[in-house]
């Protein structure tokens, strides 16, 4: 498409009449570049985006992720929330959507802490990542808050629990693991509740909670709404009438540790 621009004085005649073919095309290119400065700072971001795809998020890539791969410490990542990035909206490149992960990190020494990376998520990987899920990592011991995902590692925590009740803190958890009562978890049943929460099925949970006879503590019900994903819908349901092993906080009963088979 050709574009032009006659700049029109007072009088009726062409500009360049008066200043000359030199400083009308300055003019003219000035003209033409200031909506390309509106847009930059966006076009500017999505190259950006696209251009650092192997080196995006925890997949690593760079000689950076490679170093950390190669010296950084072994841990776990557990994830804890998936949103919108922290630039806001919602982005998509390529189709992928790009998104905020907030994780759990454990070195299997220190105290659990979180990261939180934006990344691009291949859209079908979107399922597998979902709250709850856990994978290896290289932790960079220069900074803790540089993970890579670790496609060789194994994860250090291999327990295989769900968290039965609302607002857990480090705190609740460490109170459940070292003086929980113990007791016996069954499924009753796992509903879908037709709603969704972060790409994931909201499912309605009924549980049945009896303790140890020791603990003196009646049997009890929980019921439980939920955002999973299809994996753990499915696992839940799998095991719907088993007794599962469960721990109950000491001051809370209505948090409860279940051990998935």
């Amino acid at each position: 498409m050709l574009i032009a621009v006659v700049i029109i004085t007072e009088e009726g005649s062409p500009l360049y009449n008066y200043i000359g073919p030199g400083l009308t095309d300055l003019l003219f290119f000035i003209v033409m570049f200031i909506p390309f400065l509106a847009i930059a700072p966006f076009l500017i971001k999505v190259f950006g985006l696209i251009l650092g795809l192997r080196s995006n998020g925890i997949f690593g890539g760079d000689k950076d992720s490679e170093r950390i791969l190669k010296e950084g410490l072994p841990g776990t990542a557990t994830i804890l929330r998936i949103g919108e990035s922290s630039e806001g909206g919602i982005i998509t490149i390529n189709d992928q959507p790009y998104v905020n992960l907030v994780l759990s990190v454990d070195n299997g020494n220190n105290k659990p802490y979180e990261v939180s990376i934006d990344m691009l998520i291949p859209r079908t990987a979107v399922p597998q990542f979902q709250p709850g899920m856990k994978f290896p990592v290289r932790i960079d011991s220069k900074n803790p808050q540089k993970i890579v995902l670790d496609e060789n590692g194994t994860i250090t925590d291999e327990d295989n629990t769900i968290d039965v009740g609302e607002k857990w803190s480090d705190e609740d958890r460490e109170h459940v693991k070292n003086q929980g009562i113990d007791g016996v978890a069954r499924i009753r049943s796992v509903e879908d509740t037709g709603k969704s929460e972060n790409f994931m099925a909201i499912v309605r949970i009924k549980y049945d909670i009896i303790p140890a006879s020791e603990s003196k503590i009646k049997p009890y019900k929980i019921t439980r709404k939920k955002a999973l994903s299809t994996e753990s819908i499915q696992q839940l349901a799998a095991n719907i009438g088993k007794n599962l092993k469960a721990r109950i906080h000491p001051r809370d009963k209505q948090k409860v540790w279940i051990d998935i088979e």
